[in-house]
């Protein structure tokens, strides 16, 4: 204190350097935990980004493969199944667009693809715009009904996608031993016909 009456000038002087270190070093602490805070919250947002990735890799890779390969399945890629029905002749043709599994395959990979997934199937044709796959089958196509028989009784028949005589309508009042016998041996072996209505007017003529 006799220091300070001594030279009151020295007091202001200590007082000014104390407040500088102090406010120097506070805020060297500061911008350490602040420093820290903002290494954890972008370790957080690299973390989630990674994350994210590993779920997304798959979509990543497809999308990669589509740029680089050219003839790479898109979305809008029109995929045409074409089936050749040997017995009556007829070629039925669907088309759709690529399940999410396919996008992103070229053409080796669909073809592998084809060979795991479809039974009989070739690829006749393969582009980024369109695809087409063939199939035939020995059977009727699905455009056609049969008149026959099942139980004695007559029977219209439909054709499912698989060739298979299906039920499609039984006439219980009317019995195959009623009709003349030339018929019923056609019934038996089974008439083809387009429609229902061809089928219902070919029963009529029999039976009148």
């Amino acid at each position: 204190m006799k220091m300070f009456k001594k030279n009151p000038i020295m007091f202001p002087i200590l007082l000014c350097i104390a407040l500088i270190v102090f406010g120097v070093v506070g805020g060297y602490i500061l911008g350490i935990d602040g420093s820290d805070q903002k290494m954890r919250k972008e370790s957080k947002i690299k973390n989630n980004a990674i994350n994210y990735n590993d779920e997304n890799n798959n979509d990543r890779n497809k999308v990669k493969t589509s740029l680089v390969d050219g003839n790479a399945i898109v979305v809008s890629t029109n995929i045409i199944y074409k089936v050749k029905y040997k017995e009556c002749g007829h070629e039925v043709v669907k088309n759709e667009k690529p399940g999410d599994d396919m996008i992103g395959l070229n053409r080796k990979e669909f073809e592998k693809y084809v060979e795991d997934n479809f039974i009989d199937w070739q690829i006749s044709s393969f582009s980024r715009e369109e695809i087409t796959l063939m199939s035939e089958k020995s059977t009727l196509c699905p455009n056609h009904f049969v008149v026959g028989e099942m139980n004695g009784k007559i029977v219209i028949f439909k054709i499912n996608e698989d060739g298979e005589r299906v039920v499609h309508k039984i006439f219980k009042d009317t019995t195959i031993s009623t009709l003349r016998e030339e018929n019923r041996e056609k019934i038996k072996k089974g008439i083809v016909v387009d429609t229902e209505e061809d089928a219902i007017q070919i029963l009529e003529n029999f039976i009148t």
